[in-house]
């Protein structure tokens, strides 16, 4: 037989339910509601923010290095994109910082 993801899911809210605690055991009180927010899936979130984040800062360290030496080079139309580039990556970690940090902060009230 084989078993689907939904259905080892199941078999592990089940398993969960049967002990006493919430499905997914990391919620306090007695009935998780799907939808609701978990400690667990909270960490998974503000790990995937942090990957990216992590990409995005190699990605910002290369279009430095490639900013300098189009400058150096005198390719000024080069210089301009990359520019551009970098000021947009800038934007893009300051937005996931923030959401890092509500994040973090969230994890710590719980």
């Amino acid at each position: 037989m084989k078993i689907t993801e939904r259905h080892l899911r199941l078999m592990i809210r089940e398993a969960m339910a049967g002990q006493g605690l919430a499905w997914g055991g990391v919620r306090e009180g007695d009935e998780w509601i799907p939808g609701q927010k978990t400690r667990a899936g909270t960490l998974g979130r503000r790990a995937r923010v942090t990957d990216r984040m992590l990409d995005l800062a190699m990605g910002l360290r290369q279009l430095y290095i490639d900013a300098l030496d189009a400058h150096e080079t005198g390719d000024m139309d080069t210089y301009t994109v990359l520019k551009g580039q970098i000021t947009d990556t800038e934007r893009q970690l300051a937005t996931l910082q923030a959401q890092h940090d509500e994040m973090s902060r969230e994890l710590d009230r719980r």
